[in-house]
C-alpha cells in the first residue's frame, strides 16, 4: 500500500472531491484517482461513492479513514 494513495484517500474526503484532493496536493486530478483507484483494488473494496460532482466514503471508507487520517498527519 502506497502512502500516496492513502494521501489521496484522506484528502479525497476531506474535500469532498477527488478535484479538490487533486489541488490539495498539487496532483493532476487523473492522478488522484489513479492513486484512489488503486488502493481501492489493492484493499478490495469500494472506499467511496463517486458522482461527476461529489464524493463521499461508503461504510468501509469511514472505517478506513479515521486511522489513515491519524496517520498521514491531517
Amino acid at each position: 500500500m502506497k502512502l500516496e494513495d492513502v494521501e489521496v484517500f484522506v484528502e479525497a474526503v476531506k474535500a469532498g472531491s477527488l478535484a479538490g484532493a487533486a489541488r490539495r496536493l498539487s496532483v493532476s486530478p487523473m492522478a488522484a484517482s489513479r492513486s484512489l483507484n488503486n488502493l481501492e483494488a489493492e484493499l478490495g473494496v469500494r472506499l467511496v461513492h463517486r458522482t461527476t460532482r461529489s464524493l463521499s466514503p461508503t461504510s468501509d471508507g469511514d472505517v478506513f479513514f479515521t486511522p489513515c487520517a491519524g496517520a498521514a498527519g491531517r
